[in-house]
């Protein structure tokens, strides 16, 4: 599913539950974009948590200058070339894919840095790969992401 991201994103704060493998607490946005906040089974750790409901309103402008940071550093018309035009076709029926934001991370645990944000996307045309991008320390709300990664299975 795509966020329109022209209207502020919704998240029911009330409804995180506890992943002890992971060692976070889990709830999906309006726009089904899983967010992850780092604790313990008796609780989000309080700062990471504060933080998310602080910086969610934000994640518009976020995702916007994360998509722009992926597009100039992935060569997304050779990933969306890369494969058989057969399973181009069936993925994005002919059209380039896009990028979708599927989670947003808020520390990966209780010890990280409280101002840390990784949100990761998803291409139609890249199946096997997980790219992120973070925003850290002071800079989560400038103009440049600190870093971005590739990950795949």
């Amino acid at each position: 599913m795509t966020v329109d991201w022209k209207g502020a994103m919704t998240v029911e704060w009330a409804k995180l539950k506890f992943n002890p493998a992971e060692l976070a607490w889990f709830v999906h946005s309006d726009g089904d974009v899983e967010l992850s906040v780092p604790g313990d089974a008796e609780g989000p750790e309080a700062a990471h948590l504060a933080f998310a409901r602080r910086v969610t309103p934000h994640l518009g402008g976020m995702n916007e200058r994360a998509q722009k940071h992926l597009d100039y550093f992935a060569d997304t018309a050779r990933l969306d070339a890369r494969d058989s035009a057969y399973d181009r076709d069936i993925r994005t029926e002919g059209r380039p894919s896009e990028w979708e934001m599927v989670w947003v991370e808020f520390g990966r645990a209780p010890d990280a840095a409280s101002t840390d944000i990784d949100l990761y996307y998803v291409r139609d045309s890249n199946t096997y790969g997980l790219w992120s991008v973070r925003f850290g320390g002071d800079d989560w709300m400038r103009d440049n992401p600190c870093q971005f990664t590739r990950r795949f299975w």
